[in-house]
């Protein structure tokens, strides 16, 4: 399945799939955090909610960085210690089509990092929100990321769009599974039991 918004800047890719770390606990930002925005190539795909980055901006941030892309869940495949889930391995696919290879902007949430160096970010493709479009198609669901308070004050976190977008991805789902697109009709109607 082809979304409308991204035909013009789809190519073949090829899934790479690197060893990912599990889900941990947030930890708070450093407090020179430079820039709520990051800039980078994707290098590598390792579900349909995790990528590889390599960041190039801002300079002083230049590294390869795992990032979970805040807002959504998608099933698992093929990860040491986590089981295939139904539809694991066309979300990873449908990712890796989207963003394997090309250029994101990494927009930070109210968690900098999580304790094993993962960086929660809503991730976008030009200005189309990856994540939002992986609900869309069905290649994964919208989970909730509530505001933590002890980010409270934070001038850096204050504009940032996490509870926005997470009516957005909702009512994205919502469609998605009415439609029975993606893992709404494949998996029997529901999302399993995704990690």
């Amino acid at each position: 399945m082809l979304s409308l918004r991204l035909a013009p800047l789809l190519a073949a890719t090829v899934v790479m799939v690197l060893v990912p770390s599990a889900w941990a606990a947030p930890t708070r930002a450093p407090a020179a955090l430079p820039s709520v925005e990051e800039v980078g190539q994707v290098i590598g795909v390792v579900s349909g909610d995790t990528i590889f980055v390599q960041i190039q901006q801002p300079a002083e941030a230049q590294r390869i960085a795992e990032v979970h892309y805040l807002g959504v869940d998608a099933p698992e495949w093929g990860r040491q210690a986590w089981p295939n889930e139904c539809f694991g391995d066309v979300a990873r696919d449908r990712n890796a089509q989207i963003v394997l290879g090309r250029q994101v902007r990494l927009v930070r949430g109210p968690v900098y990092s999580l304790s094993d160096g993962t960086l929660p970010r809503f991730v976008y493709l030009g200005e189309i929100s990856v994540g939002e479009e992986l609900v869309v198609e069905g290649a994964a669901v919208a989970v909730l990321h509530p505001f933590d308070p002890s980010f409270a004050g934070d001038p850096d976190l204050a504009p940032l769009p996490d509870s926005a977008l997470d009516g957005t991805y909702t009512w994205d789902q919502a469609q998605a599974r009415a439609a029975q697109r993606g893992l709404w009709g494949a998996c029997n109607g529901v999302a399993g039991t995704m990690s």
